[in-house]
């Protein structure tokens, strides 16, 4: 005989401080790193980024999660235009989301990554890459300038210029 319990819900409190349309999509971040009645498995959310379906219309703007039920055995998997999250590892405390070229960055309280698509056809839900470009941090959301191509913020012992170069 087996004893089954439902386990506790992982809640983050607070909703995302930070949102970009990319890709087709709208992507969240800034998440709070605290956590209701989790545990040692519970994920913390502060280095997620949440992204939408591809939006065809606007009740996909909400919708970060797969379209297929994950439970059918006909069509289980994953497809390019779901919605989902990625886990940007080793950012924390995200501030801002900046689209930037072919990609978005995140930036951190402990650096900037670049979000972009694994190969040429672009970021979809089963192909992405992320690439930590700085470990200069930034200090505040409302630090961060786009110019151009380029976007500035300020991190703790000074202001930051990124652009993309010929790569």
């Amino acid at each position: 005989m087996y004893n089954v319990s439902a386990s506790a819900p992982d809640i983050t409190p607070a909703c995302s401080t930070g949102m970009r349309a990319y890709a087709g999509r709208v992507c969240y971040a800034g998440l709070s790193g605290g956590l209701v009645d989790g545990d040692l498995h519970s994920p913390r959310m502060s280095s997620y980024i949440l992204f939408s379906q591809l939006v065809a219309d606007p009740s996909n703007i909400s919708a970060c999660y797969q379209a297929n039920d994950p439970t059918d055995v006909s069509t289980p998997g994953v497809v390019d235009t779901d919605g989902g999250f990625l886990r940007v590892d080793g950012a924390y405390g995200i501030k801002a989301l900046v689209n930037v070229g072919s990609g978005l960055a995140v930036l951190a309280t402990n650096g900037v990554w670049i979000i972009s698509g694994g190969s040429a056809n672009g970021f979809t839900a089963t192909n992405y890459k992320s690439t930590k470009i700085t470990s200069s941090g930034c200090i505040s959301s409302g630090s961060v300038c786009v110019v151009d191509r380029a976007f500035l913020y300020w991190g703790d012992d000074g202001i930051y210029k990124v652009e993309p170069n010929q790569f």
